[in-house]
């Protein structure tokens, strides 16, 4: 649970604070925050793993459709959600949409199995 909430803060850049009771707690909180910078940034993936409402929170400002639509693609989840947008920026989101593996792999953090996994469901009838 601490990594999920240590991604939480650093990946989707929500600030959270936590109070410890004793200096045994905050040696604790020291020891996993150690143990979480040991990966890269990159790395860090428990937040496409909790559940999500259905559509992505935005603390500021309205969520851009595109990233409500891809987050909900299958392992997406809203950090490839907004890799995609920054890296399909200035197409139309039909285009996107309508995008071919070799497109969706040339996103951040999004391989031949997630890309394949996203083609397949935007192509699923309604």
């Amino acid at each position: 649970m601490q990594s999920q909430i240590n991604t939480i803060q650093r990946v989707l850049g929500v600030q959270l604070y936590q109070k410890t009771n004793n200096a045994e707690e905050s040696a604790q909180a020291i020891a996993n925050w150690y143990w979480w910078w040991q990966k890269s940034l990159d790395k860090h993936t428990s937040t496409d793993k909790i559940f999500r409402a259905a559509r992505p929170l935005s603390l500021v400002g309205e969520t851009p459709v595109s990233v409500k639509i891809l987050s909900d693609l299958p392992g997406w989840g809203p950090q490839r959600a907004y890799a995609a947008q920054e890296h399909f920026r200035g197409l139309p989101l039909i285009e996107v949409l309508n995008g071919d593996v070799d497109d969706f792999m040339d996103v951040k953090g999004v391989g031949k199995v997630l890309a394949q996994a996203a083609v397949d469901a935007l192509r699923r009838p309604v």
